[in-house]
């Protein structure tokens, strides 16, 4: 969730907004979709909205555009050639994160069991730092072993993929070991669609329809084990309305303010993901409120979505810019 140098890929910059926001949208509706709080007459239509919009909560999205631009870092810019100062740089931007604000958000949210879930790689939201520290270092290793390694292991995480179903954090692992074989596929498939993006979008200009009538039906069906099929297709759709040189994306350029606006989101999007989660957890979890949660189920998730994501941006944008501890954890 790291935004080094993707602002020379327009398409990063635009998908990883849109995965943020859309995010922060899925949390603020979860209380209907995923948490049984809601019980209200719109549960279910709710939970085909965001079948449709953040499949598996765009986990598989977030996984595949930090793929994306390892390939575009490691073979385009030729950057992190040398193990030792890769991994350094790995370290600061996620595994020090993932303990430090993985501790701090676990301590201050309500029904945490702090030391067993940091054992199983799980403080809170944090498991996905951990997650993405163990995708880089393990593509990066077996990459300079030669790509068939990493096509084998990307080969076992599909295979994982398709007979678990949708991602859940309820297999405890030590260390978290679980989650990036899980995810990794989408990691590597990233970055495999970048090395061969010319041929990629080639494709998908021809059958860019077929897949999104697919897509569509397959969301209707929100079956588990689809959750794969579902997800590549959702990111390889995404991928192609963001190309730099499509139509959306030049006509985004167009507008100065409105770029001025994406560019802080995807810059802020670390900060955002670790602010909004730990305040809607804490906000929903009291038993008094469930009620009000259950009789404004309209209002209520939307005004979350709203000002959670704005308060969370502006803590990130105040944090980062003003503190050197704040860059250092949230940039």
């Amino acid at each position: 969730m790291t935004m080094t140098q993707s602002k020379t890929l327009k398409d990063v910059l635009y998908i990883r907004c849109f995965a943020v926001i859309s995010l922060v949208a899925w949390h603020s509706y979860c209380s209907y979709i995923a948490w049984g709080y809601g019980n209200s007459p719109l549960d279910r239509v709710y939970a085909k909205i965001f079948s449709f919009f953040t499949p598996d909560a765009n986990m598989p999205l977030f996984t595949f555009i930090a793929g994306y631009l390892f390939c575009f870092l490691l073979k385009k810019k030729q950057k992190y050639q040398e193990f030792k100062s890769f991994l350094k740089s790995k370290v600061h931007r996620l595994f020090i994160p993932f303990l430090v604000l993985g501790t701090l958000t676990n301590l201050t949210e309500v029904n945490r069991n702090l030391i067993p879930e940091l054992f199983y790689g799980k403080p809170s939201h944090l498991w996905y730092c951990l997650m993405l520290f163990y995708c880089y270092v393990a593509c990066w290793l077996l990459e300079r072993r030669g790509q068939k390694y990493n096509i084998v292991m990307m080969c076992i995480s599909m295979v994982v993929v398709l007979v678990k179903g949708k991602g859940s954090l309820a297999l405890n692992v030590p260390f978290g070991l679980f989650l990036p074989v899980y995810y990794y596929c989408y990691f590597y498939i990233g970055y495999l669609v970048f090395q061969y993006k010319e041929n990629f979008l080639r494709l998908m200009k021809k059958y860019w329809i077929v897949l999104f009538v697919v897509y569509s039906a397959l969301s209707m069906l929100d079956k588990s084990h689809l959750i794969l099929i579902n997800s590549l297709i959702y990111i390889s759709l995404l991928l192609f309305c963001f190309d730099s040189g499509g139509a959306i994306s030049v006509r985004l350029s167009q507008y100065r303010s409105l770029n001025k606006i994406i560019n802080s989101i995807a810059k802020c999007s670390m900060g955002i993901y670790v602010f909004h989660q730990w305040i809607i957890w804490n906000i929903t979890r009291p038993d008094f409120l469930h009620n009000y949660i259950h009789e404004h189920y309209i209002i209520f998730p939307l005004l979350c979505w709203i000002f959670i994501f704005m308060f969370s941006w502006l803590m990130t944008h105040l944090l980062t810019k003003y503190t050197k501890v704040g860059r250092y954890l949230l940039l």
